[in-house]
């Protein structure tokens, strides 16, 4: 899987130390996937949950962290939402509206992929 982006796993660990090696063996774990659907997901990390609107939540390093992800299985892309303590998840700090989600979107991280085709592969109501 191509995952978009590392930067967030970064600035995220160099904010917590405690997470670098836990947050980088997902990254591993997540680049190396072929997957096909969610039940691939689960294959590769048991704990993972979807949350709806092609959303997978990954619970890493026993609970403590958790990162949000937009996966997009026709495409092979994983974007990065959300990197985060289990704390701030379960306080919704991870949570944004359809449109804050698109408009983060860059054209290069889209490739062919135009604004509207990423409507349709996510599905948003109202958007």
């Amino acid at each position: 899987m191509q995952i978009i982006s590392f930067r967030k796993l970064r600035e995220f660990f160099e904010q917590d130390q405690n997470s670098r090696v836990a947050l980088q063996d997902w990254y591993k774990r997540t680049t190396r996937a072929e997957w096909e659907d969610f039940a691939d997901v689960k294959k590769t990390f048991n704990s993972a949950d979807s949350v709806g609107n092609s959303r997978y939540v990954f619970n890493v390093k026993g609970n403590h962290y958790r990162i949000v992800t937009l996966v997009l299985f026709q495409i092979k892309r994983v974007y990065i939402r959300w990197v985060g303590t289990h704390k701030d998840y379960d306080k919704n700090k991870w949570v944004f509206t359809p449109e804050q989600a698109l408009d983060s979107f860059s054209a290069a991280s889209c490739g062919e992929f135009t604004r509207e085709r990423l409507k349709e592969l996510i599905k948003f109501k109202g958007v």
